[in-house]
């Protein structure tokens, strides 16, 4: 099974957005402490984004268990929640 793993435009804005709102909204010391949060936010997305291009997916049938439930958090690419 082939994936591709793309960036989300819409994603990106709403951090953006996100930034320059707090400029409307915020006081200077908290918008400028926004605004860092949103652009460290969306730097980190990018960065997962590219280490995401390295990722393999394995694709398998088997057996399924009542009531089991599997979690993947697209922000750990390396662990799972099986709860």
């Amino acid at each position: 099974m082939l994936i591709s793993v793309t960036p989300s435009i819409s994603q990106m804005r709403r951090y953006a957005e996100s930034a320059r709102s707090g400029f409307e909204t915020l006081n200077v010391v908290d918008a400028i402490h926004n605004a860092k949060c949103e652009l460290d936010t969306l730097l980190e997305y990018l960065i997962r984004l590219d280490v995401a291009e390295d990722a393999v997916c394995e694709s398998f049938v088997g057996s399924v268990e009542s009531g089991v439930k599997l979690k993947l958090s697209l922000g750990d690419f390396n662990g799972f929640d099986h709860t």
